[in-house]
């Protein structure tokens, strides 16, 4: 018998070789660049979470009770806004 015959066959070496070397780049990419973003949704959120801190902590002398009010309604229509269109997406 010849010795290709005696060896059992095996499932698909090529398809076996690629994952393995998908996999090890995977991981390289995520030791040198971090882990990945999410999704687009959650970036999304992520975004207007942090404007409307910043412009939440834009205390100024200038602006007055009732203009602080307008930013905290404008700041929460933003957020009722985007909220739909992430859950949705």
């Amino acid at each position: 018998m010849s010795e290709a015959t005696d060896r059992p066959a095996d499932g698909d070496a090529w398809a076996d070789a690629c994952a393995e070397d998908l996999a090890a780049e995977k991981a390289r990419r995520r030791a040198q660049y971090g882990p990945q973003p999410g999704s687009a949704a959650e970036e999304l959120r992520k975004l207007v979470d942090a404007v409307a801190d910043k412009v939440s902590s834009l205390q100024s002398p200038l602006l007055g009770v009732a203009a602080q009010g307008a930013v905290q309604q404008a700041i929460r229509q933003a957020r009722s806004a985007v909220e739909p269109v992430i859950e949705r997406n």
